[in-house]
């Protein structure tokens, strides 16, 4: 279990939720009605060459600047919310508080939420069952197409130094 599944069950509060660490990379995990299932959606290609995590993680902060960088985060939030079908997000991490405003349907998370999604992993529910992660099914090597890409904002320009490294 990575440290954003952990801080996610810990933000968890019902329904349909997408949890978004951004730190020195992108932490993904989707909590669908009580079901746990950590992503690695971070390391899907985004847009000039690179990932998510290429863009919102510190290297995307320190090579976009941090107003270019919160417009990256809006788009990408709204891009998975729309992928992921969620009520809500919740943004983790520490380079949240690098963000002035955010949709209605966000709520920014703490790291010390890790420690409560913890022990909620040990909870029963009204049945006395174990609450439980989804089992994760085997990963594909196969590169996406460039037709099973989602639909990217065009915030970085020809002339960003991110586009030399494609």
């Amino acid at each position: 279990m990575n440290d954003a599944a952990m801080q996610a069950w810990g933000s968890y509060a019902g329904g349909r939720m997408l949890f978004l660490g951004l730190g020195t990379g992108l932490g993904t995990a989707l909590i669908l009605d009580g079901l746990l299932h950590p992503l690695e959606a971070s390391h899907l290609p985004y847009k000039k060459g690179l990932t998510y995590e290429e863009v919102l993680g510190d290297a995307g902060l320190s090579r976009l600047g941090k107003k270019r960088w919160r417009t990256e985060v809006r788009c990408v939030v709204d891009l998975y919310r729309a992928a992921f079908q969620v009520d809500y997000l919740v943004i983790g991490g520490g380079n949240r508080k690098h963000l002035k405003s955010f949709p209605p349907y966000v709520r920014l998370g703490d790291n010390s939420f890790a420690f409560s999604g913890g022990f909620r992993l040990w909870e029963e529910d009204e049945h006395g069952r174990k609450l439980h992660a989804a089992p994760v099914p085997a990963s594909d090597s196969g590169e996406p197409s460039a037709s099973s890409r989602p639909p990217s904002c065009e915030t970085l320009s020809p002339e960003d130094p991110a586009s030399s490294l494609e």
